[in-house]
């Protein structure tokens, strides 16, 4: 169940930060448009850490699961699924920041509506990862017997 806040915070911390840049009408704000790009280029960035943060644990715990000698094979064919939409999301971020980069270089936001149109499809991809995300977990569930403690939620001694 930790998994699952951690999944929810970070995604609810990406979204908030991404319906901060396409609910405004403009970028003006007392801070300026360059601070409040910095902002956001800060929340996309702990969002992109988080969600390689969650990626990664999913693939520990398959690890895991499979030297103790769990049938993964069912949790595995969903993260080899889910490959493809973690990499689509790392790619959009990339691109997202080196946009914010490239405006806040330039000391303007362009007024093309290109940073919220990308915003836009990195938001889809976060639904696309988060939505895989849960089927790996659901697979990982399924696992015949007891679940396996995620890496580092092992109890101290």
């Amino acid at each position: 169940y930790k998994l699952i806040y951690t999944m929810k915070k970070t995604l609810f911390a990406s979204t908030l930060a991404l319906a901060v840049l396409l609910g405004s009408a403009s970028l003006a704000s007392a801070s300026g448009p360059m601070a409040k790009l910095e902002m956001i280029k800060a929340k996309v960035v702990g969002g992109e850490s988080k969600a390689t943060e969650i990626h990664n644990k999913l693939n520990d715990y398959i690890t895991r699961a499979d030297e103790k000698g769990y049938d993964v094979s069912t949790a595995e064919a969903e993260m080899d699924q889910a490959e493809d939409s973690y990499a689509s999301l790392i790619s959009e971020i990339g691109e997202f920041k080196a946009m914010i980069d490239d405006a806040i270089e330039a000391g303007a936001v362009p007024g093309d509506g290109t940073l919220k149109a990308q915003a836009s499809v990195v938001k889809s991809s976060l639904v696309t990862f988060k939505s895989d995300m849960l089927e790996v977990k659901e697979a990982l569930k399924d696992l015949k017997g007891d679940a396996v403690p995620f890496p580092g939620d092992e109890p101290a001694l």
